[in-house]
């Protein structure tokens, strides 16, 4: 069995006793803290009863998009109120596949104090058995009023090292991602950041980027060639 980290076991023992609430993951490395959320919402979203999940075999781990895990980075868009709004209501619809919605959210301080305020009665009281994962580079930059509502959970240095299996639901990395100095990697981030300044309302922005960000997340995971990511970017630009 795998060795496991103190926060990989805390994970089991929310997924054991079916935890509902908002999880704060914090640690200056943006790239652990993918690999932390990425982990978490593998065990919690696992349907093996393995005692080290997730496995990796059963038939939630093996979907290539799982509708249960909504995930967003305000990093690569614009994180306002109307964005937030349609998150939240994806997150509230029944789940379909894992008994619960996940719903996982980066960087949270670069959404706005707006989106933020809107989602506070979710982060304290998530709709059925559902969960909120949210990560920051330091807790001090997260709003008071959602830290007192949020599970705060500091990331280990050693996760660094834990192997990570792939699922397209929720982006779970491999240690044989592609970084992002990667030229198609830029180019899609580039993508994202000309068209986060667009309004909503003005360019279907939620569904583009949701896109794109799909994109990009199985080229770095290296599940999509160069050549079928340079197809799908000429397609999806000038359509």
């Amino acid at each position: 069995m795998k060795r496991l980290t103190l926060l990989r076991k805390f994970i089991l023992i929310l997924r054991e006793v079916s935890y509902r609430g908002t999880l704060l993951f914090t640690h200056p490395d943006a790239e652990l803290r993918r690999r932390a959320l990425a982990v978490s919402s593998a065990i919690l979203a696992c349907a093996s009863k393995a005692a080290d999940p997730p496995c990796g075999k059963c038939s939630v781990c093996a979907m290539s998009v799982n509708p249960d895990i909504i995930e967003y980075s305000p990093s690569f868009s614009a994180g306002g109120v109307e964005l937030v709004r349609t998150l939240l209501a994806r997150f509230r619809e029944t789940p379909v596949v894992i008994g619960k919605r996940l719903l996982i959210l980066h960087d949270i301080p670069n959404l706005s104090r707006e989106a933020l305020t809107t989602m506070l009665i979710e982060l304290e009281e998530p709709p059925g058995n559902n969960v909120v994962l949210l990560s920051a580079a330091d807790p001090l930059s997260v709003l008071s009023t959602i830290r007192s509502r949020a599970l705060h959970l500091p990331i280990p240095d050693t996760f660094r090292n834990y192997p990570l299996s792939t699922h397209a639901g929720s982006s779970f990395l491999t240690t044989q991602s592609r970084t992002p100095g990667d030229p198609l990697v830029t180019r899609i981030d580039g993508e994202l950041s000309q068209h986060a300044t667009v309004e909503i309302s003005k360019y279907r922005n939620i569904e583009y980027t949701a896109e794109l960000l799909r994109l990009r997340r199985l080229y770095m995971s290296r599940r999509l060639s160069p050549e079928l990511v340079r197809a799908f970017l000429a397609q999806m630009i000038y359509r």
